[in-house]
């Protein structure tokens, strides 16, 4: 089963990041990343869905592809999805296929 793991920001190496999840458990406080594993990111007016890879060759891509600052090995996260968190959108989104809606 994958781990699940949140971020209140995609990049910029401070606590909370995506790019600080250490791929590897060195000092046995944290759980070692799995391919396969999941992080929401909740940022401001985005919402984001990355995957963990475990494969070499890639380099880091914003917002597509981003690489662990520590212990990165052959560890990448890869975009699934954005999404708009702006109360309008969402709106849209929701309503626009309905008959009689906007």
């Amino acid at each position: 089963m994958a781990n699940r793991y949140w971020a209140t920001s995609v990049y910029g190496g401070s606590t909370g990041s995506l790019d600080t999840i250490n791929p590897t458990d060195t000092d046995g406080s944290a759980t070692a990343l799995v391919a396969g594993d999941l992080c929401d990111v909740i940022e401001d007016e985005v919402l984001s869905y990355y995957i963990a890879r475990d494969s070499s060759g890639a380099s880091e891509d914003f917002p597509d592809i981003i690489i662990p600052d520590t212990n990165a090995g052959n560890f990448w996260w890869e975009l699934i999805e954005r999404i708009p968190q702006n109360t309008g959108m969402i709106d849209q989104l929701l309503y626009e296929n309905m008959p009689g809606s906007f």
